[in-house]
């Protein structure tokens, strides 16, 4: 029974391999860009996302999930500069809101826990809110549990663009 385990376990690992490359294939095709995120969706439903996906790469690189996330939202070629900037600003009016809901934030979740600190995503949704105009409310309670799954996929400027694309296109009427 062991043996059989340990083969079933060796096929799903070629098969994940095997998703995987589709997937970075498909992201290089690159193409039409509605043409290009149709594949991607298909893909997503037809296949799921392989599990190792998640992993991030050696250098802090966005993980293969983290880069279909920006594909699917369209996120273009991240600005560091602006998010450095961003973050130079350094609290905003919102600072004790944001860290009260970021200590919140998966509390539980030991993996989100081991790979996200808790100052990332302060730091984040502290430039988000000077992305805003820095004016009271600019932060809505429980934005860090959007934010949570773009940070643990992906470095904080990715994940800044990809949360400032999700919340103006996707779901503008959050704030």
């Amino acid at each position: 029974k062991r043996t059989e385990r340990a083969r079933e376990r060796s096929r799903m690992a070629v098969g994940q391999g095997e998703a995987e490359e589709r997937y970075r294939a498909a992201l290089r095709a690159g193409g039409d860009a509605e043409e290009y995120v149709q594949t991607l969706r298909r893909m997503v439903l037809a296949d799921g996302i392989p599990e190792a996906a998640s992993r991030r790469g050696p250098d802090g690189a966005a993980s293969l999930r983290g880069v279909v996330w920006k594909a699917l939202l369209r996120v273009g070629q991240v600005d560091v500069d602006e998010y450095i900037e961003l973050v130079m600003r350094g609290v905003s009016v919102d600072d004790g809101k944001i860290r009260k809901d970021a200590s919140r934030t998966l509390k539980t979740n030991t993996d989100f826990r081991d790979r996200v600190p808790e100052d990332s995503l302060s730091r984040i949704l502290n430039a988000f809110v000077h992305y805003r105009g820095n004016h009271k409310d600019a932060y809505v309670q429980s934005m860090s549990v959007l934010m949570a799954p773009f940070l643990f996929l992906m470095p904080e400027p990715d994940a800044f663009a990809s949360f400032r694309t999700l919340i103006e296109n996707h779901i503008p009427e959050y704030v």
